[in-house]
């Protein structure tokens, strides 16, 4: 159903705060900042340079400093291991966190 302007779509309230509660969750069980606190962008190119090594790319998928564009991209990769920490990495854009999250049934 359309929301008007001005007004609050419940569905992706929902959507946000399940997100969050995801995020917080797999932060406390990973021992990492929450997701609300978010880490400084590393500008050198060391984090990205792990990535083109097989070995290497899950844990550099999970650290903290890769640019988040970068680590909602690995949501996709082939390597599952790569996609876990990649969805639990805390600097996770909380848009693609949400959509990790399924969305609850319509009423």
């Amino acid at each position: 159903m359309p929301v008007a302007a001005g007004e609050v779509d419940p569905v992706s309230e929902a959507r946000l705060a399940a997100a969050e509660t995801v995020g917080s969750h797999l932060s406390a069980v990973r021992g990492r900042n929450p997701p609300a606190t978010r880490l400084p962008v590393r500008q050198d190119a060391s984090g990205l340079a792990c990535l083109a090594d097989r070995q290497a790319k899950p844990k550099a998928a999970g650290h903290p400093y890769l640019p988040p564009q970068v680590i909602a991209e690995l949501l996709t990769d082939a390597d599952q291991q790569v996609v876990e920490a990649a969805a639990a990495n805390p600097s996770l854009p909380l848009a693609a966190m949400a959509k990790l999250v399924p969305c609850p049934p319509r009423l």
